[in-house]
């Protein structure tokens, strides 16, 4: 199926360095974009053509009505729009600007983060659990600012686990302010990117962070981020998202180091069995042999 679309005012903007975004939207929808002098042909089957349609549809509409992208954010709509068939560029463009924190907009770049920002907005309680990088301490602080400058809260709760691996909080240098500000830096970072340097209880929503793959507890102690994904995963009203290297928006370095660890984590895990497995036949000989001796 082919269909021509015209070309607006200033569409072209939509294209991206080199054209890197129509590649993108080739790429990821199963369509061929051709350039003509007044208008854009797409190829493809109807559904995906229909997708693509619909992305520069999207775009025109946000022009004409003033909204403007910034810091690769479009880059960021283009591509959860690709990986969620539900999500249109015009939604995502309009949910960011109705979580604008003064200029700065809550834009998620990756499907997760959009998961996770949307039950930080429906739910009461939602952890975010995954890797570091996946944006799950930023944005649980740019919502909690957003609330807050909408007074929609009168307040933002930061809290951070005292808890590290040999040591205990008495046991530290300095106040006790002095003692917790280095837990609560991460958030404290987020706050001062998102704002100028100018008692939970009802209405409230409580976002918890935490990465499983950094647990520094002793064997015998287990973490109770761990236990509360058991015990609260059906509990109506609080949600878990979970975060992979998929969603790391640092260097792409980072990216490739997080992937590495799980893959090396899962080596690990198999030759463990192995070892295990090996190890049985060789057990239950000489049991029986022991039985024959008797």
């Amino acid at each position: 199926m082919k269909k021509n679309i015209a070309l607006s005012p200033k569409i072209e903007t939509l294209f991206g360095t080199r054209d890197e975004n129509l590649h993108l939207l080739e790429d990821g929808l199963n369509v061929s974009i051709d350039l003509k002098s007044d208008s854009v042909e797409i190829e493809g089957t109807p559904s995906d053509v229909s997708r693509a349609e619909q992305v520069f549809a999207d775009y025109a509409h946000l022009q004409r009505n003033g909204f403007a992208f910034y810091n690769g954010d479009l880059g960021s709509m283009l591509r959860i729009v690709i990986s969620d068939p539900n999500a249109s560029l015009r939604t995502l463009a309009e949910a960011s600007k109705q979580r604008a924190v003064g200029k700065r907009s809550v834009q998620p770049k990756s499907v997760n983060q959009k998961r996770y920002i949307e039950a930080i907005e429906n739910d009461d309680m939602v952890f975010g659990i995954g890797p570091a990088g996946t944006g799950k301490t930023y944005l649980a602080v740019a919502m909690a600012v957003s609330a807050l400058v909408a007074k929609q809260v009168n307040r933002i709760i930061l809290a951070r686990p005292a808890v590290e691996a040999g040591e205990r909080l008495g046991f530290l240098p300095g106040t006790l302010q002095e003692k917790v500000d280095p837990y609560l830096r991460p958030l404290y970072d987020a706050l001062y990117d998102l704002l100028d340097a100018e008692n939970m209880g009802f209405n409230s929503k409580c976002v918890i962070t935490g990465d499983i793959t950094q647990i520094e507890l002793p064997n015998t102690r287990r973490s109770g981020l761990l236990e509360v994904m058991d015990v609260l995963k059906s509990v109506n009203g609080i949600s878990f998202i979970h975060f992979d290297e998929s969603d790391v928006v640092r260097h792409h370095l980072v990216q490739r180091i997080v992937r590495a660890y799980e893959d090396h984590k899962v080596r690990t895990a198999q030759n463990q069995l192995s070892l295990s497995l090996e190890s049985q036949p060789a057990e239950a000989s000489a049991a029986e042999e022991h039985q024959l001796e008797n």
